[in-house]
């Protein structure tokens, strides 16, 4: 072989090399890039399923909540201690809901919301309380502004409305 030969096939065998080395790097790249996407979506589901698990756990407590609430509603007239003891049970119990950023919801006054509100109950009003909130039967609660459980309210309905219904 002579040198023009040698070099011309070095030349080539240069040029392939660099052809792959190329190819590996931009696979290389490839699969840094899906490694990186995946590493963020396992983190972002790991995220959800954390707050699903939280909202869960808290979707079982609301009822014990409930009850409290009931509780003292309807307290005895010669309770003692007895009182005390309940809202302090229940003020842990709200702590708790706070720590896991569920914040409760329902007043009286407020304007009724489908997406945030369940209606279980109309009541006679005045054209300027139509819709509004008459007696919060239930509070809602919402973690992180998702709805964990919408607020069981009693709303006014002015006599109009009631005319239109029927």
């Amino acid at each position: 072989m002579s040198d023009e030969n040698t070099l011309q096939a070095n030349d080539t065998s240069h040029a392939e090399c660099e052809r792959k080395m190329k190819e590996f790097e931009a696979g290389w790249k490839r699969a840094l890039a899906d490694y990186q996407n995946l590493k963020r979506e396992t983190e972002t589901a790991q995220k959800e399923l954390a707050a699903w698990s939280v909202s869960m756990m808290v979707h079982d407590l609301l009822p014990v909540v409930d009850h409290f609430d009931q509780a003292i509603a309807h307290v005895p007239p010669e309770t003692g201690g007895w009182l005390q003891g309940i809202t302090h049970i229940r003020r842990e119990l709200e702590d708790l809901l706070k720590r896991h950023a569920v914040e409760s919801y329902g007043q009286i006054g407020e304007v009724f919301d489908p997406s945030l509100h369940e209606a279980v109950e109309h009541e006679p009003g005045q054209r300027e309380q139509d819709q509004k909130i008459a007696r919060v039967v239930a509070k809602g609660y919402r973690i992180q502004g998702r709805v964990l459980r919408p607020a069981r309210v009693v709303i006014y309905q002015s006599e109009q409305d009631r005319d239109k219904q029927e």
